[in-house]
Protein backbone atom coordinates (compact mmCIF):
# COMPACT_ATOMS: atom_id res chain seq x y z
CA UNK A 1 0.00 0.00 0.00
CA UNK A 2 1.24 3.50 -0.78
CA UNK A 3 2.65 5.49 2.12
CA UNK A 4 0.26 8.27 3.23
CA UNK A 5 2.64 11.05 2.17
CA UNK A 6 3.14 9.56 -1.29
CA UNK A 7 -0.60 8.94 -1.66
CA UNK A 8 -1.27 12.58 -0.77
CA UNK A 9 1.26 13.85 -3.33
CA UNK A 10 -0.07 11.60 -6.06
CA UNK A 11 -3.62 12.63 -5.19
CA UNK A 12 -2.61 16.30 -5.49
CA UNK A 13 -1.26 15.67 -9.01
CA UNK A 14 -4.45 13.90 -10.01
CA UNK A 15 -6.51 16.78 -8.59
CA UNK A 16 -4.56 19.52 -10.40
CA UNK A 17 -4.31 17.66 -13.70
CA UNK A 18 -8.00 16.85 -13.75
CA UNK A 19 -8.87 20.47 -13.04
CA UNK A 20 -7.14 21.02 -16.38
CA UNK A 21 -9.06 18.11 -17.96
CA UNK A 22 -12.36 19.23 -16.43
CA UNK A 23 -11.90 22.77 -17.70
CA UNK A 24 -10.88 21.73 -21.21
CA UNK A 25 -13.09 18.67 -21.84
CA UNK A 26 -16.55 20.26 -21.49
CA UNK A 27 -15.60 23.81 -22.47
CA UNK A 28 -12.86 23.75 -25.11
CA UNK A 29 -15.46 23.11 -27.81
CA UNK A 30 -17.36 26.17 -26.56
CA UNK A 31 -14.13 28.19 -26.69
CA UNK A 32 -13.51 27.09 -30.27
CA UNK A 33 -17.11 27.92 -31.20
CA UNK A 34 -16.62 31.35 -29.53
CA UNK A 35 -13.67 31.84 -31.89
CA UNK A 36 -16.05 31.29 -34.81
CA UNK A 37 -15.04 27.76 -35.75
CA UNK A 38 -17.64 25.54 -37.46
CA UNK A 39 -18.69 22.13 -36.17
CA UNK A 40 -16.49 20.41 -38.77
CA UNK A 41 -13.52 22.57 -37.78
CA UNK A 42 -14.13 21.89 -34.08
CA UNK A 43 -14.18 18.17 -34.81
CA UNK A 44 -10.92 18.53 -36.77
CA UNK A 45 -9.19 20.51 -34.01
CA UNK A 46 -10.30 18.15 -31.26
CA UNK A 47 -9.38 15.25 -33.52
CA UNK A 48 -5.84 16.66 -33.84
CA UNK A 49 -5.53 16.56 -30.06
CA UNK A 50 -6.82 13.00 -29.95
CA UNK A 51 -4.41 12.02 -32.73
CA UNK A 52 -1.54 13.25 -30.57
CA UNK A 53 -2.82 11.16 -27.68
CA UNK A 54 -2.39 8.01 -29.74
CA UNK A 55 1.40 8.24 -29.63
CA UNK A 56 2.02 10.47 -26.60
CA UNK A 57 1.51 7.85 -23.85
CA UNK A 58 3.81 5.29 -25.49
CA UNK A 59 6.50 7.86 -26.29
CA UNK A 60 6.62 9.24 -22.75
CA UNK A 61 6.36 5.80 -21.11
CA UNK A 62 9.22 4.57 -23.30
CA UNK A 63 11.33 7.61 -22.36
CA UNK A 64 10.60 7.13 -18.65
CA UNK A 65 11.55 3.45 -18.80
CA UNK A 66 14.75 4.07 -20.74
CA UNK A 67 15.97 6.78 -18.39
CA UNK A 68 14.58 5.19 -15.19
CA UNK A 69 13.43 8.74 -14.34
CA UNK A 70 9.61 8.69 -14.51
CA UNK A 71 9.18 11.70 -12.21
CA UNK A 72 11.63 13.84 -14.18
CA UNK A 73 9.88 12.76 -17.39
CA UNK A 74 6.52 13.72 -15.87
CA UNK A 75 7.80 17.19 -15.00
CA UNK A 76 9.11 17.72 -18.53
CA UNK A 77 5.77 16.60 -20.00
CA UNK A 78 3.83 19.09 -17.89
CA UNK A 79 6.27 21.96 -18.47
CA UNK A 80 6.21 21.62 -22.25
CA UNK A 81 2.42 21.26 -22.27
CA UNK A 82 2.11 24.44 -20.20
CA UNK A 83 4.41 26.49 -22.45
CA UNK A 84 2.71 25.40 -25.67
CA UNK A 85 -0.78 25.99 -24.31
CA UNK A 86 0.21 29.57 -23.45
CA UNK A 87 0.68 30.22 -27.19
CA UNK A 88 -2.88 29.22 -28.17
CA UNK A 89 -4.52 32.66 -27.81
CA UNK A 90 -1.94 34.15 -30.20
CA UNK A 91 -2.66 31.93 -33.23
CA UNK A 92 -5.45 32.63 -35.71
CA UNK A 93 -5.25 30.25 -38.67
CA UNK A 94 -6.87 26.84 -38.52
CA UNK A 95 -3.63 25.09 -39.46
CA UNK A 96 -1.56 26.82 -36.78
CA UNK A 97 -4.27 26.23 -34.18
CA UNK A 98 -4.34 22.53 -35.05
CA UNK A 99 -0.54 22.40 -34.81
CA UNK A 100 -0.52 24.06 -31.38
CA UNK A 101 -3.27 21.80 -30.04
CA UNK A 102 -1.50 18.74 -31.47
CA UNK A 103 1.85 19.67 -29.90
CA UNK A 104 0.23 20.58 -26.60
CA UNK A 105 -1.61 17.25 -26.47
CA UNK A 106 1.62 15.36 -27.27
CA UNK A 107 3.23 16.94 -24.20
CA UNK A 108 0.45 17.24 -21.63
CA UNK A 109 -1.11 13.99 -22.85
CA UNK A 110 1.93 12.08 -21.70
CA UNK A 111 1.44 13.09 -18.07
CA UNK A 112 -1.47 10.88 -17.09
CA UNK A 113 -0.05 7.48 -18.11
CA UNK A 114 3.10 8.39 -16.17
CA UNK A 115 1.04 9.28 -13.08
CA UNK A 116 -1.03 6.11 -13.49
CA UNK A 117 2.16 4.03 -13.69
CA UNK A 118 3.61 5.70 -10.58
CA UNK A 119 0.34 5.13 -8.71
CA UNK A 120 -0.04 1.48 -9.70
CA UNK A 121 3.55 0.89 -8.57
CA UNK A 122 2.81 2.60 -5.26
CA UNK A 123 -0.25 0.42 -4.56
CA UNK A 124 1.27 -2.80 -5.88
CA UNK A 125 0.70 -4.66 -2.61
CA UNK A 126 -2.91 -3.49 -2.33
CA UNK A 127 -4.47 -2.70 -5.74
CA UNK A 128 -7.82 -1.68 -4.23
CA UNK A 129 -6.08 1.39 -2.75
CA UNK A 130 -5.86 2.79 -6.30
CA UNK A 131 -9.41 4.15 -6.12
CA UNK A 132 -8.70 6.17 -2.99
CA UNK A 133 -5.91 8.03 -4.80
CA UNK A 134 -7.53 8.25 -8.23
CA UNK A 135 -10.75 9.74 -6.85
CA UNK A 136 -8.90 13.04 -6.29
CA UNK A 137 -8.74 13.36 -10.04
CA UNK A 138 -12.51 13.10 -10.13
CA UNK A 139 -12.79 15.68 -7.36
CA UNK A 140 -10.60 18.05 -9.38
CA UNK A 141 -12.71 17.42 -12.46
CA UNK A 142 -15.99 18.15 -10.69
CA UNK A 143 -14.59 21.33 -9.16
CA UNK A 144 -13.53 22.44 -12.63
CA UNK A 145 -16.75 21.67 -14.50
CA UNK A 146 -18.81 23.39 -11.78
CA UNK A 147 -16.71 26.46 -11.05
CA UNK A 148 -15.41 27.04 -14.58
CA UNK A 149 -18.99 27.05 -15.87
CA UNK A 150 -19.75 29.85 -13.43
CA UNK A 151 -16.51 31.61 -14.40
CA UNK A 152 -17.40 31.55 -18.10
CA UNK A 153 -20.88 32.87 -17.39
CA UNK A 154 -19.36 35.83 -15.57
CA UNK A 155 -16.12 36.56 -17.45
CA UNK A 156 -16.81 35.07 -20.87
CA UNK A 157 -15.60 31.98 -22.70
CA UNK A 158 -12.36 33.75 -23.63
CA UNK A 159 -11.13 33.42 -20.04
CA UNK A 160 -10.86 29.63 -20.38
CA UNK A 161 -7.20 29.48 -21.46
CA UNK A 162 -5.98 31.31 -18.34
CA UNK A 163 -7.68 28.66 -16.19
CA UNK A 164 -6.06 25.84 -18.14
CA UNK A 165 -2.62 27.42 -17.75
CA UNK A 166 -3.05 27.82 -13.98
CA UNK A 167 -4.18 24.19 -13.62
CA UNK A 168 -1.11 22.87 -15.46
CA UNK A 169 1.14 25.10 -13.37
CA UNK A 170 -0.36 23.57 -10.23
CA UNK A 171 0.13 20.03 -11.57
CA UNK A 172 3.75 20.81 -12.37
CA UNK A 173 4.28 22.22 -8.87
CA UNK A 174 2.83 19.05 -7.32
CA UNK A 175 5.04 16.87 -9.55
CA UNK A 176 8.07 18.72 -8.18
CA UNK A 177 7.28 17.28 -4.72
CA UNK A 178 7.98 13.74 -5.97
CA UNK A 179 11.40 12.16 -6.35
CA UNK A 180 12.70 9.37 -8.56
CA UNK A 181 14.07 6.26 -6.87
CA UNK A 182 17.84 6.52 -6.66
CA UNK A 183 19.80 3.84 -8.44
CA UNK A 184 16.80 2.45 -10.30
CA UNK A 185 17.94 0.30 -13.23
CA UNK A 186 16.94 1.13 -16.77
CA UNK A 187 14.13 -1.10 -17.93
CA UNK A 188 14.16 -3.35 -20.98
CA UNK A 189 11.02 -2.25 -22.81
CA UNK A 190 9.16 -4.67 -25.04
CA UNK A 191 7.85 -3.27 -28.36
CA UNK A 192 4.18 -2.34 -28.16
CA UNK A 193 3.11 -4.94 -30.71
CA UNK A 194 4.50 -7.74 -28.54
CA UNK A 195 1.71 -7.11 -26.03
CA UNK A 196 -0.90 -7.81 -28.72
CA UNK A 197 0.19 -11.45 -28.95
CA UNK A 198 -1.97 -11.97 -25.87
CA UNK A 199 -5.44 -12.32 -27.37
CA UNK A 200 -7.12 -11.26 -24.13
CA UNK A 201 -5.18 -7.97 -24.22
CA UNK A 202 -5.88 -7.46 -27.94
CA UNK A 203 -9.64 -7.94 -27.54
CA UNK A 204 -9.72 -5.69 -24.48
CA UNK A 205 -7.90 -2.91 -26.35
CA UNK A 206 -10.23 -3.21 -29.34
CA UNK A 207 -13.26 -2.97 -27.04
CA UNK A 208 -11.70 0.05 -25.30
CA UNK A 209 -11.08 1.66 -28.70
CA UNK A 210 -14.75 1.28 -29.63
CA UNK A 211 -15.83 2.59 -26.22
CA UNK A 212 -13.88 5.78 -26.80
CA UNK A 213 -15.14 6.17 -30.37
CA UNK A 214 -18.58 6.09 -28.73
CA UNK A 215 -17.52 8.85 -26.33
CA UNK A 216 -16.25 11.07 -29.16
CA UNK A 217 -19.61 12.79 -29.80
CA UNK A 218 -20.16 13.12 -26.06
CA UNK A 219 -16.93 14.97 -25.31
CA UNK A 220 -17.03 17.03 -28.50
CA UNK A 221 -20.69 18.03 -28.66
CA UNK A 222 -22.54 17.27 -25.42
CA UNK A 223 -21.96 20.81 -24.11
CA UNK A 224 -22.96 22.32 -27.46
CA UNK A 225 -26.03 20.07 -27.49
CA UNK A 226 -27.02 21.28 -24.02
CA UNK A 227 -26.46 24.90 -25.05
CA UNK A 228 -28.85 24.35 -27.98
CA UNK A 229 -31.43 23.20 -25.41
CA UNK A 230 -30.99 26.61 -23.66
CA UNK A 231 -28.87 25.39 -20.75
CA UNK A 232 -26.56 28.06 -19.33
CA UNK A 233 -22.86 27.28 -18.95
CA UNK A 234 -23.51 26.95 -15.21
CA UNK A 235 -26.24 24.40 -15.93
CA UNK A 236 -23.97 22.56 -18.34
CA UNK A 237 -21.28 22.41 -15.66
CA UNK A 238 -23.76 21.06 -13.12
CA UNK A 239 -24.84 18.26 -15.46
CA UNK A 240 -21.21 17.31 -16.03
CA UNK A 241 -20.78 17.36 -12.24
CA UNK A 242 -23.54 14.79 -11.77
CA UNK A 243 -21.55 12.35 -13.87
CA UNK A 244 -18.33 12.96 -12.00
CA UNK A 245 -20.02 12.59 -8.60
CA UNK A 246 -21.18 9.16 -9.75
CA UNK A 247 -17.62 8.39 -10.87
CA UNK A 248 -16.21 9.47 -7.48
CA UNK A 249 -18.55 7.03 -5.73
CA UNK A 250 -17.13 4.18 -7.82
CA UNK A 251 -13.54 5.00 -6.89
CA UNK A 252 -14.41 5.59 -3.23
CA UNK A 253 -16.20 2.26 -2.93
CA UNK A 254 -13.71 0.25 -5.02
CA UNK A 255 -12.43 -1.82 -2.05
CA UNK A 256 -16.02 -2.98 -1.42
CA UNK A 257 -17.08 -3.96 -4.93
CA UNK A 258 -13.84 -4.91 -6.69
CA UNK A 259 -13.62 -8.37 -5.12
CA UNK A 260 -17.26 -9.37 -5.58
CA UNK A 261 -17.38 -9.79 -9.36
CA UNK A 262 -14.88 -10.75 -12.01
CA UNK A 263 -13.33 -7.75 -13.76
CA UNK A 264 -14.56 -9.21 -17.07
CA UNK A 265 -18.14 -9.08 -15.86
CA UNK A 266 -17.69 -5.53 -14.56
CA UNK A 267 -16.22 -4.44 -17.89
CA UNK A 268 -19.05 -5.99 -19.91
CA UNK A 269 -21.61 -4.31 -17.63
CA UNK A 270 -19.89 -0.97 -18.18
CA UNK A 271 -20.09 -1.34 -21.97
CA UNK A 272 -23.79 -2.22 -21.74
CA UNK A 273 -24.42 0.90 -19.67
CA UNK A 274 -22.75 2.99 -22.39
CA UNK A 275 -25.28 1.70 -24.92
CA UNK A 276 -28.12 2.82 -22.67
CA UNK A 277 -26.48 6.15 -21.81
CA UNK A 278 -25.95 7.38 -25.37
CA UNK A 279 -29.33 6.11 -26.51
CA UNK A 280 -30.95 8.18 -23.75
CA UNK A 281 -29.11 11.33 -24.86
CA UNK A 282 -30.17 10.73 -28.48
CA UNK A 283 -33.80 9.82 -27.89
CA UNK A 284 -34.75 11.84 -24.80
CA UNK A 285 -33.07 15.18 -25.47
CA UNK A 286 -35.86 17.27 -23.97
CA UNK A 287 -36.10 15.29 -20.73
CA UNK A 288 -34.07 16.52 -17.77
CA UNK A 289 -34.62 13.25 -15.82
CA UNK A 290 -33.28 11.29 -18.82
CA UNK A 291 -30.22 13.55 -19.02
CA UNK A 292 -29.62 13.12 -15.29
CA UNK A 293 -29.87 9.35 -15.61
CA UNK A 294 -27.49 9.43 -18.56
CA UNK A 295 -24.97 11.36 -16.47
CA UNK A 296 -25.35 9.00 -13.51
CA UNK A 297 -24.41 6.16 -15.85
CA UNK A 298 -20.98 7.79 -16.08
CA UNK A 299 -20.24 5.77 -12.93
CA UNK A 300 -20.15 2.71 -15.18
CA UNK A 301 -19.11 4.10 -18.57
CA UNK A 302 -15.93 5.56 -17.08
CA UNK A 303 -15.57 4.57 -13.41
CA UNK A 304 -15.99 0.79 -13.41
CA UNK A 305 -14.90 0.59 -17.07
CA UNK A 306 -11.52 2.23 -16.36
CA UNK A 307 -10.85 0.33 -13.12
CA UNK A 308 -11.71 -3.03 -14.70
CA UNK A 309 -9.60 -2.32 -17.81
CA UNK A 310 -6.54 -1.50 -15.68
CA UNK A 311 -7.12 -4.56 -13.49
CA UNK A 312 -7.32 -6.88 -16.51
CA UNK A 313 -4.13 -5.39 -17.97
CA UNK A 314 -2.34 -5.76 -14.63
CA UNK A 315 -3.29 -9.43 -14.53
CA UNK A 316 -2.64 -10.30 -18.17
CA UNK A 317 0.71 -8.50 -18.64
CA UNK A 318 4.08 -9.34 -17.04
CA UNK A 319 5.15 -6.84 -14.41
CA UNK A 320 8.06 -5.55 -16.51
CA UNK A 321 5.65 -4.60 -19.31
CA UNK A 322 2.81 -3.08 -17.30
CA UNK A 323 3.88 0.52 -17.81
CA UNK A 324 4.04 -0.07 -21.55
CA UNK A 325 0.65 -1.82 -21.44
CA UNK A 326 -0.95 1.13 -19.65
CA UNK A 327 0.53 3.52 -22.19
CA UNK A 328 -0.78 1.37 -25.05
CA UNK A 329 -4.21 1.30 -23.40
CA UNK A 330 -4.20 5.10 -23.15
CA UNK A 331 -3.05 5.55 -26.73
CA UNK A 332 -5.42 3.05 -28.32
CA UNK A 333 -8.51 3.95 -26.30
CA UNK A 334 -8.35 7.63 -25.34
CA UNK A 335 -6.04 8.52 -28.23
CA UNK A 336 -7.09 6.59 -31.33
CA UNK A 337 -10.66 5.99 -30.18
CA UNK A 338 -11.12 9.58 -29.10
CA UNK A 339 -9.66 10.90 -32.36
CA UNK A 340 -11.91 8.78 -34.58
CA UNK A 341 -14.91 9.65 -32.43
CA UNK A 342 -14.19 13.39 -32.62
CA UNK A 343 -13.62 13.36 -36.38
CA UNK A 344 -16.73 11.30 -37.11
CA UNK A 345 -18.94 13.36 -34.82
CA UNK A 346 -17.61 16.61 -36.33
CA UNK A 347 -18.44 15.35 -39.82
CA UNK A 348 -21.92 14.14 -38.85
CA UNK A 349 -23.11 16.72 -36.34
CA UNK A 350 -24.40 19.39 -38.75
CA UNK A 351 -26.45 16.79 -40.62
CA UNK A 352 -27.63 14.59 -37.76
CA UNK A 353 -27.44 16.72 -34.61
CA UNK A 354 -28.34 14.76 -31.47
CA UNK A 355 -28.95 11.62 -33.53
CA UNK A 356 -25.16 11.34 -33.66
CA UNK A 357 -25.40 9.98 -30.11
CA UNK A 358 -27.39 7.01 -31.45
CA UNK A 359 -24.34 6.11 -33.52
CA UNK A 360 -22.32 6.37 -30.31
CA UNK A 361 -24.64 3.81 -28.71
CA UNK A 362 -24.02 1.52 -31.69
CA UNK A 363 -20.24 1.80 -31.23
CA UNK A 364 -20.57 0.88 -27.56
CA UNK A 365 -22.67 -2.13 -28.54
CA UNK A 366 -19.95 -3.27 -30.96
CA UNK A 367 -17.43 -2.92 -28.13
CA UNK A 368 -19.60 -5.12 -25.92
CA UNK A 369 -19.87 -7.78 -28.63
CA UNK A 370 -16.10 -7.76 -29.19
CA UNK A 371 -15.38 -8.04 -25.48
CA UNK A 372 -18.02 -10.71 -24.87
CA UNK A 373 -16.31 -12.77 -27.57
CA UNK A 374 -13.43 -13.32 -25.16
CA UNK A 375 -15.50 -16.15 -23.66
CA UNK A 376 -14.29 -15.41 -20.14
CA UNK A 377 -16.94 -13.11 -18.70
CA UNK A 378 -17.66 -14.02 -15.13
CA UNK A 379 -14.93 -16.67 -14.93
CA UNK A 380 -11.76 -14.76 -14.15
CA UNK A 381 -11.22 -12.73 -11.04
CA UNK A 382 -8.97 -9.79 -10.38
Amino acid sequence: MAAPALSLRLGAIYFSYFVYVGASGPYLSLYLAWLGRSAAQIGLLLGAMQCARIVAPTLWAHAAARTARPVRTLRLSLLLGLLILSALPFVDSLVLMAAVLFAQAICAGGAMPLVESLTMAAVRSRPAAYGGIRLWGSVGFICAVTLVGMQLDRFGVGSLIATLVIALMAALGCACTLADESGAPRASVEPWHALLRNRAVARLLLACFLMNVAHGPFYAFFSIHLASLDFSTTGIGLLWSVGVLAEISVFWLQPRWAGRWSMERVHAFSLACAVVRFALIALCAGSLPALLLAQLLHAATFGTWHVSALAILQRECPEANRGQAQALYMGVSFGAGGMIGSLLSGALWDALGAWTFLGAAGCALMGLLVFAGRGRIGTAHS
